[in-house]
């Protein structure tokens, strides 16, 4: 049986916003993974995986699949303030 979500989580916030982060982070899906591995949030073989994949929105997606797999503190890691989805968007705007 699936644990049903809250409806403010983490995994719930990125399932809502799956197609956004998409179109988003497509351009930086290598530095996003740089920083994902770097907080510890995935491991060089969850990299691997998503590098495994075809072109950046797929890798994206991969991505966000990784992270439901990993559940709700990795979600809230990924989309907090200091997260890697903020982290991510802040060296690409600099």
């Amino acid at each position: 049986m699936f644990e049903k979500d809250a409806p403010n989580s983490s995994l719930t916030a990125i399932r809502r916003l799956r197609v956004s982060l998409v179109d988003e982070l497509e351009e930086q899906i290598d530095s996003l993974l740089e920083v994902l591995v770097t907080q510890e949030v995935f491991t060089r073989d969850d990299r691997e995986d998503v590098l495994g994949h075809p072109g950046s929105r797929g890798r994206v997606r991969k991505v966000l699949d990784i992270l439901e797999c990993k559940g709700e503190e990795a979600a809230q890691t990924f989309i907090s303030p200091g997260g890697a989805a903020r982290e991510t968007t802040n060296k690409c705007q600099r």
